[in-house]
């Protein structure tokens, strides 16, 4: 749906909708900083059209160089909810990892998924699902736990796993795109943090990109300290940042 002459447009997030139950959408605009009047107007005219359709919640994420997109949404009911960074490695060739691992690494199987379920389930508790009032703790939990399952059973996907005595210890998820790579989700498990095994797991996908591309972008909490010197202590560089807003309707 959209506002007056397409200037703000709410798409609808067709698995987020269907996974928690309520019609969720996300809002794209041009802003105009000469006349953010009117574009308060149509976005307050284009929510309460949302909520009649049946949405009841918005997200909108919104890029570096803000020029007044912040204000805008906090002015019509938006809170901020995620700060985000971009992160992108240009690969080398050949792209050969240095010394062995110290534990196998190997692709996942049907008798992993209750691990890496579990292993999912709490472990990226600095994303917006958990800072979001609108998701309970346990939804975001589920949510996470039912993400990695579909990148183990969808084809275009790859899920590495580390194994320490015959335990999957953690896993890294790998999607081409676009002729690009990208690391939806990595995760250890608590019991085997510490050792190595991030480190381990992401130098072992950035070695399968190489087969098939030339670069690889990942995406973290900008409080993810600990994930942030991972990627920065692989190669990788800052793209750009971009904050997420939300409102129930």
């Amino acid at each position: 749906m959209s506002s007056k002459k397409e200037l703000l447009t709410i798409k609808l997030k067709g698995w987020d909708t269907k996974f928690f139950h309520r019609k969720m959408g996300a809002l794209d605009f041009s802003f105009n900083p000469a006349n953010p009047m009117a574009d308060s107007a149509l976005l307050r005219e284009l929510l309460k059209a949302a909520r009649a359709a049946g949405y009841r919640h918005i997200i909108c994420r919104v890029k570096e160089g803000d020029r007044g997109e912040s204000a805008l949404l906090y002015k019509c009911g938006f809170k901020l909810v995620d700060t985000c960074v971009e992160l992108v490695k240009e690969l080398d060739s050949p792209c050969d990892r240095k010394g062995a691992a110290q534990f196998q690494i190997r692709l996942c199987n049907k008798k992993d998924l209750p691990t890496l379920k579990e292993m999912a389930s709490g472990a990226f508790t600095k994303s917006y699902f958990y800072r979001d009032r609108i998701f309970k703790r346990s939804e975001a939990n589920e949510m996470h736990s039912t993400w990695i399952e579909n990148l183990c059973k969808r084809g275009a996907a790859r899920v590495f796993v580390a194994q320490i005595n015959s335990q999957a210890a953690g896993f890294v998820s790998c999607e081409l795109k676009d002729g690009a790579g990208r690391i939806p989700l990595i995760a250890v498990g608590k019991n085997y943090r510490g050792r190595g095994i991030a480190r381990e797991l992401l130098a072992y996908a950035l070695e399968w990109f190489c087969k098939y591309t030339t670069e690889v972008h990942v995406r973290t909490q900008a409080v993810n300290d600990a994930a942030l010197s991972l990627y920065r202590k692989a190669g990788f560089r800052r793209l750009h940042k971009d904050r997420t807003y939300s409102t129930a309707l």
